[in-house]
């Protein structure tokens, strides 16, 4: 084997043992790189998830339920009529329709979240409206005041009631939206012995 042969497989030899080193080399440092990555990727999504459960955590609801929150609603557009008075209290009721000497009251039980009590409530406010000399009241259903209207005979929603002076209790009558004008019927009967009670004003329902 001359000079020139030696020094060409020796080069082979080394050039080989390049080859296959850096062939060993490459692999682990990709997979090592690819752990990484999935690594970091890992890391990022935990602490994405773990915000959003922080943000989900912190973020502050309110106590009440959601049919509470419906009653009171309903409750407050109750109360936004002027010519409507809400009465809660059962002593209360009795005292306006027992003590009441000059007015003719005019009632409605209602449940706060009866839905055909809130469609017949606007044309009850305007009755209200248009009979200025006539007391109108509304009775929410309430877990304290559920026995003394069954003492009332109420047992559906909406009702009505009309109290004469001296006469307690001259009318009742269902207080369904299609209803209301027979209400409306009986309480003119009802004030047609009282001209005051007769003083309309220009509201038609």
């Amino acid at each position: 084997m001359t000079g020139n042969n030696i020094s060409l497989l020796f080069l082979t030899i080394t050039f080989m043992s390049v080859v296959m080193t850096n062939s060993f080399s490459i692999a682990p440092t990709t997979s090592r790189i690819e752990i990484q990555t999935s690594n970091t990727q890992s890391n990022q999504f935990d602490s994405l998830t773990s915000r959003r459960a922080a943000s989900v955590s912190i973020e502050s609801y309110p106590r009440r339920s959601i049919p509470s929150r419906i009653k009171d609603t309903i409750a407050e557009k109750w109360q936004s009529s002027r010519s409507v008075e809400i009465v809660k209290d059962v002593v209360e009721f009795q005292r306006i329709v027992n003590d009441e000497q000059q007015a003719i009251v005019a009632v409605m039980f209602y449940s706060p979240v009866c839905k055909a009590c809130k469609a017949a409530k606007p044309l009850y406010n305007k009755l209200a409206k248009k009979y200025k000399d006539v007391k109108f009241i509304s009775v929410p259903k309430t877990p304290e005041n559920t026995e003394h209207l069954k003492s009332l005979n109420v047992n559906q929603f909406p009702f009505g009631h009309i109290y004469k002076p001296s006469e307690g209790l001259v009318e009742s009558a269902g207080l369904l939206r299609k209803m209301i004008p027979n209400f409306e019927k009986s309480l003119q009967t009802v004030t047609s012995g009282n001209p005051e009670a007769l003083k309309l004003a220009d509201t038609e329902i």
